[in-house]
């Protein structure tokens, strides 16, 4: 950049005293302001504030920390819905405000869900009945054919059997 004008100056003045600007549009700031009162002296008022700002105790830095570590021990409570009404507005409130908390509470919702999906995956693969499974092999197996209605007389067996045992206990 070639000479800048005045307002481009005062638009990077920020930049340019934290060091965001590249080397030849510091150096072109830097000329214009050696040569323009102007400018020089709004750069002096915007490094005295930003360097007040820099200097004030983080009091207000201090209690939002605060705020966020209660946050943090009290969220897995809130999404099980554990806490009072009381405490529950607070974490709501913070999560409104502060992305810090918004994007912790999102990330543990996003956990979660991905543990619940696990378990419920886990869960389902347990409740497959092999029994299907088997009789489909052994119907299909070349050694052993079952006959249906083999398979019928053999369940019809032992359903006399069982009947008949039960008869003989309740008249002993």
């Amino acid at each position: 950049m070639e000479n800048p004008n005045c307002q481009q100056v005062i638009n990077l003045l920020e930049l340019y005293i934290n060091g965001k600007l590249s080397p030849i549009l510091a150096n072109a700031i830097e000329f214009h302001l050696n040569i323009c009162p102007k400018c020089r002296k709004k750069y002096f008022e915007l490094k005295t504030e930003i360097n007040n700002v820099k200097d004030k105790p983080k009091i207000h830095s201090n209690r939002v920390e605060r705020q966020i570590e209660h946050y943090i021990q009290n969220l897995s409570a809130y999404i099980d819905n554990e806490l009072d009404d009381k405490d529950n507005i607070k974490i709501r409130k913070l999560s409104i405000v502060n992305t810090q908390a918004r994007q912790k509470l999102e990330d543990i919702l996003y956990f979660r869900q991905m543990l619940q999906n696990s378990f419920d995956k886990t869960k389902n693969n347990l409740k497959k009945d092999y029994s299907e499974e088997i009789i489909h092999r052994i119907l299909n197996s070349g050694r052993k054919r079952i006959n249906s209605e083999y398979v019928s007389l053999v369940i019809s067996t032992l359903f006399l059997i069982f009947w008949s045992i039960e008869i003989l206990y309740l008249y002993n």
